[in-house]
């Protein structure tokens, strides 16, 4: 088979070449067949139906299944434990490794869609950091973090109202004195509490109104330092940072009042 037929797919094009095999036997005179695999994934994903990763296997089993059911002969399709010195699953195991060998292509090859998935996905980020390094009106603040495009979505679920604050933070634009004071009739962009400019290293890293809040987290998390590479560019400064904007509420509208 060709590079692009993945291993899940390999398992599902193992069940239905027995299925295939099965309907071709010349002395085929029974009312059920039993077909074992060790794969529970494949097993599994023959019951969905949706236009995912072994697809074109799935729905050619189904039409095999068909032809046995209007024959009336029952199938069973069973899953056996692999490396368990069963007989059949050893051979098995050794005629693929076998076929692994080989330089031979089928002809049922085909390219998958997972293969043809990911292949996009890699040709897409790497278009995007070709873009992103030859962009250069990224603005210095923004600049100044590792900014990497990723594909898997994070784990951590946060409030809009945390994660818009801390975009805005990130990128310069937001509830602070430093960006609003470049409207000509904004006030002065000084944090009253500390005397000096009110922008996101401020906020985050020295103004005095959070300090105890800060050094409470920055305990919790065991954080030696911080900085904003390090809020914005790592999982661990990520995690300070959420709960830090949620204790403290900064780069909000109702921070922004009160502290005016």
């Amino acid at each position: 088979m060709r590079a692009g037929i993945e291993v899940f797919d390999a398992e599902l094009f193992a069940i239905e070449k027995a299925f295939k095999i099965a309907w071709e036997n010349k002395q085929l005179n029974t009312d059920k067949v039993w077909i074992f695999s060790d794969s529970q994934a494949a097993i599994k994903r023959l019951k969905n139906s949706s236009l995912k990763a072994g697809q074109y296997y799935v729905q050619a089993i189904r039409k095999w299944a068909k032809k046995f059911q209007d024959r009336a002969i029952q199938l069973q399709l069973e899953w056996v434990p692999g490396h368990m010195n069963i007989r059949g699953n050893e051979l098995a195991d050794k005629a693929a490794k076998k076929g692994t060998e080989l330089q031979y292509t089928t002809p049922e090859s085909y390219i998958s869609l997972a293969f043809i998935k990911r292949k996009i996905r890699e040709t897409s980020l790497i278009n995007w950091n070709n873009i992103w390094s030859d962009f250069k009106s990224k603005g210095k603040h923004y600049n100044q973090f590792e900014c990497k495009s990723k594909w898997k979505q994070s784990v951590k679920i946060v409030k809009k109202q945390i994660f818009s604050s801390c975009f805005q933070l990130k990128s310069g634009h937001g509830y602070f004195k430093s960006y609003l004071n470049r409207a000509s009739d904004s006030s002065p962009d000084i944090c009253f509490i500390c005397n000096t400019k009110e922008n996101p290293e401020h906020l985050l890293l020295n103004c005095k109104k959070y300090s105890s809040i800060r050094n409470k987290i920055k305990i919790e998390k065991q954080l030696n330092q911080l900085s904003l590479k390090i809020l914005f560019s790592s999982k661990q400064g990520e995690s300070f940072l959420y709960e830090y904007i949620e204790e403290t509420e900064i780069a909000t509208r109702k921070s922004l009042l009160q502290n005016s």
